[in-house]
């Protein structure tokens, strides 16, 4: 009885502090490889950007694909405590020529923490959901996408023109208690509209995990540490016109360096239906502190 009456009192005390823990933000989270911010209600700032190139490549094509985003928010102890936005933007090249000004993204979060399982620095529990609108590619409805994208299901809005909406959900557990664990679950339905040819529906998921090495306390002493990640990233088509429902699936792994306000990250990515390899480099940064 004693020890339930113990492990109760704990409980609530670590409750009691989440509020001050969100707001003073918490040891480095871990980060996905195709980054969509679910972690940001954990960063230690509201405003970071991020800077990529990802090659991809088939037996018979290779494109180069660069891409820019901007997280806004959470503002904390603000009407924007738990909201916050990005916005992203990526091109594209064929072996470095016909450059491709790709689709722009646009995207609102909001984030849901699970109390009492949200005791930060020690656990942090919450979903969140997201609406997302891509554009059709800035280039031109004519221009066709470089061939090493035109097949690529996971990222519709890259294989073709046309605007592409999407909602979804997540659920995310950071472990924090000096070694950094998580593990993510997310999906949602897309409706993609290309500019000629019927509109696609799809369902969408993804799962991730990741572990990061070191022990960052309050004061951010340790300036560095490298985190590891693996992810897969799911797609099932189920309407498409005339063709037969049909899925499309990458897994991927990632190496994570957090260097104070600076997180540098390499994935590589293999897709399970075709012959496709994927390898990129982020480089990331937010502002007025370490992460």
């Amino acid at each position: 009885m004693r020890a339930t009456v113990h492990r109760l009192a704990l409980l609530a005390a670590l409750s009691a502090g989440a509020k001050y823990a969100r707001a003073e933000g918490v040891p480095q989270p871990l980060i996905s490889p195709d980054d969509r911010g679910t972690d940001g209600l954990l960063a230690r700032y509201s405003i970071r950007v991020s800077a990529g190139d990802t090659q991809v490549s088939m037996s018979d094509a290779r494109t180069s694909l660069y891409s820019f985003q901007t997280f806004i928010g959470p503002v904390h102890d603000t009407a924007l405590d738990m909201t916050s936005f990005r916005i992203g933007i990526v091109a594209a090249s064929l072996f470095d020529a016909n450059r491709l000004a790709g689709p722009l993204t646009v995207a609102a979060q909001r984030y849901f923490p699970i109390e009492p399982l949200f005791t930060a620095p020690l656990l942090a529990l919450h979903f969140g959901i997201e609406g997302a609108i891509a554009t059709p590619w800035l280039s031109g409805q004519r221009v066709a996408p470089p061939m090493a994208l035109s097949v690529m299901g996971v990222d519709t809005e890259l294989a073709n023109n046309g605007w592409d909406f999407r909602p979804s959900g997540w659920i995310r557990l950071d472990f924090l208690a000096c070694r950094n664990i998580y593990a993510e679950l997310g999906g949602g339905p897309e409706l993609f509209a290309p500019a000629n040819g019927p509109n696609v529906v799809a369902l969408r998921y993804r799962a991730a995990a990741g572990f990061d090495i070191g022990c960052d306390g309050r004061d951010s002493s340790q300036f560095w540490r490298p985190g590891f990640i693996v992810e897969y990233r799911g797609r099932g088509v189920v309407h498409e016109g005339a063709a037969d429902p049909h899925y499309d699936g990458m897994l991927s792994g990632g190496l994570q360096l957090v260097m104070g306000p600076v997180t540098v990250g390499l994935t590589y990515g293999v897709q399970d239906t075709v012959d496709r390899h994927v390898i990129g480099i982020r480089l990331q940064s937010g502002f007025w502190g370490n992460r």
